[in-house]
């Protein structure tokens, strides 16, 4: 597992596939989660398949983060999944918790909402891993709006290396597949939905380890973002993009009544556009500085 500090510096907006197979670690990964939103004044909900052990609350306090949570029920929320409408097969039931979840944050004043989910209840649904991809791509769509911040716990022991490649694709970063140094790590990519110009902005690397997330979210954009106006890539941020991310563009370019415009393109993927002759369906500018 990543070392546990690194939870810190996930943001607003980011949608984590995090692998585990140590238990302290996991918790102590957990409780600093929930301890930053505590100091952000932000809703923390825990999602697990069974009560927190003791052991869950003895994280919390070596945090220092007990004390806020026993005091303010309402903005720390344990949610057991058996109370829950939750069916993978009926993954819309899952995102519109979560959507109604957003939704009551903002209403009661919070300055955004934090997620932490214990997926070990999802092992039984394999070995069909569809429902469950399916639902965290569908998640990383949801958490784009840059409110609400959700950390997907996977048991190692319980989900195979490629089953955990495969649900990591369908998170932006994953702790699987681009684990590296402590203080060096973050998200591999990061998605924002934009309201000026109306569109999406994407930065760090897309490629095939976050290729389902990317195309949830890229596929919903013309009905996620209303526009008159050519919808807007903002790619000013974006250190890499392989062929297969192209070619997500071209299809929401075909499916929007506006069309697509791609801004702060590289020189690598300017020179990747051209070769593939996308011209026709996608705006892009050919004059770059750097």
């Amino acid at each position: 597992m990543m070392d546990p500090t690194t939870v810190d510096r996930l943001i607003s907006g980011d949608h984590v596939c995090w692998a585990f197979d140590d238990d302290t670690e996991h918790l102590t990964a957990v409780a600093r989660f929930v301890q930053a939103g505590l100091a952000r004044h932000q809703k923390v909900m825990y999602l697990t398949g069974a009560a927190p052990p003791p052991t869950f609350w003895d994280a919390l306090s070596r945090v220092g983060a007990a004390p806020e949570a026993q005091a303010d029920n309402h903005q720390v929320q344990i949610n057991l999944v058996s109370d829950l409408p939750l069916n993978l097969l009926d993954t819309s039931r899952l995102l519109d918790h979560w959507t109604h979840a957003i939704t009551e944050a903002h209403v009661e004043g919070y300055a955004g909402l934090r997620v932490a989910t214990d997926m070990s209840w999802a092992a039984a649904s394999l070995p069909d891993l569809y429902p469950l991809v399916q639902y965290e791509a569908q998640a990383s769509r949801l958490f784009a709006d840059d409110y609400a911040t959700m950390v997907c716990f996977y048991d190692r022991r319980l989900f195979s290396s490629t089953s955990l490649n495969c649900i990591g694709s369908a998170h932006p970063g994953s702790s699987e597949i681009t684990a590296g140094a402590p203080e060096a790590w973050q998200p591999l990519l990061r998605m924002r939905r934009t309201s000026d110009p109306p569109g999406l902005a994407l930065s760090g690397e897309a490629d095939l380890s976050n290729r389902y997330a990317l195309a949830a979210t890229i596929a919903h954009l013309p009905e996620d973002v209303a526009s008159e106006a050519p919808l807007v890539i903002d790619l000013s941020d974006l250190t890499f993009a392989d062929v297969g991310t192209m070619r997500l563009f071209v299809q929401v370019a075909e499916a929007s009544a506006t069309g697509l415009r791609l801004v702060g393109c590289s020189p690598p993927l300017l020179r990747m556009l051209r070769l593939l002759d996308v011209r026709q369906v996608i705006q892009f500018d050919d004059d770059v500085s750097r």
